[in-house]
């Protein structure tokens, strides 16, 4: 049983309009269709997508501005409306990818573009969390269904369950497999629109020597708070995942260098801060090390990948640790 491709999901029953529609007839084709949002199109390519809230949010702009203006009653066009970095997906891509997507970057409606970039469906976030969760009953009957002897089935289908699951069932934040398709979602979206994205290789210092002197049930306690703690300091637009063992990942989308490296000095000092006692550790206190990789426009013109940002990332983290540990260092390419 394979992951539903988007190409078998999605819906093409689109509604759409060209950039110079003007909004009288925006509004009256999302009435009369009792669609709450409609596609901007141009030759066949998405643009983006126009909500009933952001005709509500440019209306009240609108309002503040017409007390000093003069232009109340010109119509606005649909390229006008437009104010969001458009999400896409590609045809061939799955339902989980379209899960972290939506979930990651807080959107309802993800248009599915095919090879040539054209237009072919959209997908919602409710088609898609109602068939995660029609699969994920179809594997656990299954597993229940499977007799000892069928051992190689049992493990296929477990296989395909654990695929499923986009969430660390210790720290209840993203796996790498979620991680992984964010990552490469905004290297995408940032290569578009020629924004930067920085990702924070984040590594709890000594953690070794905490499990053989506390005990991994302590150590699994250090870690839900060392999350807890990232995520108190992190912005709503980041995202943290567990890398693997008691390394994090952190991604900030459209953000500046500057911005990203104050962002992990605050990560690192808040975890300093909670003064989660740690007495093999030369501060006496649990803390982190921290690698720092930013993805700008500019080097689109190697052709940089998203792996790439991640291995400088931990490179630098690296170059962290074998300057002390409880620091932030940046890659310089």
């Amino acid at each position: 049983m394979d992951v539903h491709k988007l190409v078998d999901i999605m819906s093409t029953d689109l509604l759409f309009v060209e950039p110079l529609t003007p909004l009288n007839k925006i509004t009256r084709l999302m009435s009369q269709q009792k669609y709450s949002c409609l596609l901007v199109v141009k030759n066949k390519k998405p643009l983006e997508i126009i909500t009933e809230r952001d005709i509500v949010s440019f209306f009240s702009k609108k309002l503040n501005d017409d007390m000093v203006s003069d232009n109340s009653n010109v119509l606005p066009l649909a390229e006008e409306l437009m104010t969001h970095n458009l999400i896409m997906l590609h045809e061939d891509q799955n339902i989980l990818d379209a899960l972290v997507v939506s979930t990651a970057n807080n959107v309802r409606h993800i248009p599915i573009i095919n090879t040539n970039g054209d237009l072919s469906g959209i997908v919602t976030y409710t088609d898609i969390a109602n068939i995660q969760r029609s699969i994920l009953e179809s594997y656990s009957a299954l597993i229940d269904s499977i007799v000892s002897e069928r051992t190689s089935e049992l493990e296929e289908a477990n296989k395909l369950l654990n695929e499923m699951t986009l969430l660390d069932p210790l720290l209840g934040i993203g796996n790498r497999r979620a991680m992984e398709i964010d990552i490469k979602s905004t290297h995408d979206i940032s290569e578009r629109y020629e924004e930067n994205y920085a990702i924070a290789m984040i590594d709890v210092d000594y953690f070794k020597p905490y499990n053989d002197f506390y005990g991994h049930q302590e150590g699994d306690e250090a870690l839900q708070k060392i999350t807890q703690s990232l995520k108190s300091t992190i912005r709503t637009t980041d995202r943290i995942y567990r890398y693997g063992g008691e390394e994090f990942l952190v991604l900030m989308p459209n953000t500046s260098l500057e911005g990203a490296r104050e962002l992990a000095q605050r990560m690192i000092g808040g975890l300093e801060s909670e003064k989660i006692p740690h007495c093999k550790s030369p501060h006496k206190v649990i803390t982190a090390s921290c690698g720092l990789s930013i993805y700008t426009n500019e080097e689109n013109i190697n052709e940089t990948k998203w792996t790439d940002i991640v291995k400088s990332a931990d490179e630098a983290l690296y170059a962290a640790k074998n300057a002390g540990r409880n620091q932030v260092s940046v890659h310089t390419a």
